[in-house]
């Protein structure tokens, strides 16, 4: 996270974007392993507890 003060703006936006894509990237993916998967205790796991 440090490094990224040291950069400038524009080397620091694309890098910040790219993370928030894969943030975004991991929600989705675990929303939709969520969906996708019995939970044990639950039967079927709807996402409803994440």
């Amino acid at each position: 996270m440090a490094l990224l003060f040291q950069m400038d703006q524009n080397e620091a936006a694309p890098a910040l974007q790219c993370v928030l894509s894969a943030v975004k990237l991991h929600s989705w993916l675990s929303a939709f392993y969520n969906l996708n998967l019995p939970k044990v205790g639950y039967g079927v796991g709807d996402g409803s507890q994440i």
